[in-house]
């Protein structure tokens, strides 16, 4: 039984639970970004759980698990993470894009993740989409007011201008 799962944000501990010499096991996980040998530059790192394998070899009967953390794909060792806990996660601006009760008490909001996941051209593609998606349905929307969708495409605009810009999108402060 895996102690995290696929998207859980975590914290890798130190150097002594990261697997860097197992390629094929990258492989097999699907870890595009693995990096034989890299590590990362401060502990604890924080990173989201990309994908999981039991036992790497019968020495080892640590469960192993695929994490992102700032480009990078690394091999780690359930003993080497913990579960990452933001304490800032109510601070967020009432009102805010950001301030949805499906959000909140996220340690980390989707926009988030998919920074970290997603190549520049696919956060731009997904940032785009949405401009696209709320700008159709302004509205149309049974129930809503078109100035609700309106506010989100202003806000998908304002996280594409820093995007295009090599800028990092932090929801809890880029927000219209």
């Amino acid at each position: 039984m895996s102690k995290y799962k696929v998207g859980d944000v975590v914290l890798i501990s130190d150097y002594d639970h990261i697997y860097f010499c197992y390629e094929e096991l990258a492989k097999k996980m699907k870890l595009t970004n693995f990096t034989y040998g890299h590590e990362p530059s401060i502990y604890p790192a924080k990173g989201v759980v990309v994908n999981f394998s039991k036992h790497l070899d019968q020495q080892n009967e640590d469960n192993i698990y695929g994490v992102y953390s700032d480009g990078v794909d690394y091999l780690v060792s359930e003993a080497g993470l913990s579960l990452f806990k933001d304490t800032t996660a109510n601070s967020i601006t009432v009102g805010s894009a950001a301030s949805s009760d499906h959000y909140i008490n996220d340690a980390m909001q989707p926009i988030e993740i998919m920074q970290m996941t997603f190549s520049h051209s696919e956060l731009l593609g997904f940032l785009k989409g949405n401009i696209i998606k709320y700008s159709f349905r302004a509205g149309k929307k049974q129930g809503e007011s078109s100035e609700k969708d309106l506010n989100k495409v202003r806000q998908y605009k304002a996280w594409l201008d820093i995007v295009e810009n090599d800028g990092t999108i932090d929801p809890r402060k880029d927000v219209i």
